[in-house]
């Protein structure tokens, strides 16, 4: 499914460009680069950029979408913002709970769940869990992690809206660090 509009973006230029670039005109790149939105450099410079801009997103509010080309790339990024993130104070180094990969997550952090789960009501009546849903670390138990799941951005102040009820979420081992995602993801 395609939106009809394009949506979210600042500048006019932005929707226009889009559209261009949706339908395969890669000559509208020239335009990207024109406002400054095409950088360069070798991987671990481009990482170390995209964590800090997302960083920077993150601690103004704002709801904040970080791909990357694999899934290597994608948990090297969500580890360095992690870090960034527990030096910052916004999420806490200890106690922390293993998680796929041989992560680890604590409280304040975003984690991806991997599996459906029906007998767990996600924050909202009648949802369950699934595959995919972002969910940030209220607290962790003995009985598992206390989470609430990532809601839409709220349209008119681009700030990322969670369910208002925690949840527990027991089956959280398989889960990933939920900072960044592969193109896979964010099509969903």
């Amino acid at each position: 499914m395609q939106l009809a509009e394009p949506t979210r973006f600042a500048a006019p230029w932005e929707r226009a460009a889009s559209l261009r670039l949706r339908a395969g005109d890669v000559s509208v790149l020239a335009e990207y680069d024109e406002h400054g939105r095409i950088t360069g450099g070798d991987p671990e410079q481009m990482m170390d950029a995209a964590a800090r801009a997302y960083i920077a997103h993150i601690l103004d509010g704002t709801d904040v979408l970080l791909m990357a080309a694999d899934h290597a790339r994608r948990g090297e990024l969500s580890r360095r913002i992690r870090d960034d993130l527990i030096q910052l104070g916004h999420v806490t180094a200890w106690p922390s709970v293993p998680i796929a990969d041989g992560a680890k997550a604590s409280v304040g952090d975003l984690i991806v769940c991997t599996r459906n789960d029906h007998t767990v009501e996600a924050g909202e009546p009648g949802r369950a869990q699934a595959n995919g849903d972002l969910l940030r670390i209220d607290a962790i138990t003995s009985r598992g992690l206390l989470v609430r799941r990532a809601l839409d951005a709220d349209p008119a102040t681009g700030r990322r809206r969670w369910t208002d009820r925690q949840f527990l979420y027991g089956d959280y081992k398989n889960s990933e660090l939920g900072y960044a995602v592969t193109d896979h993801a964010a099509q969903r």
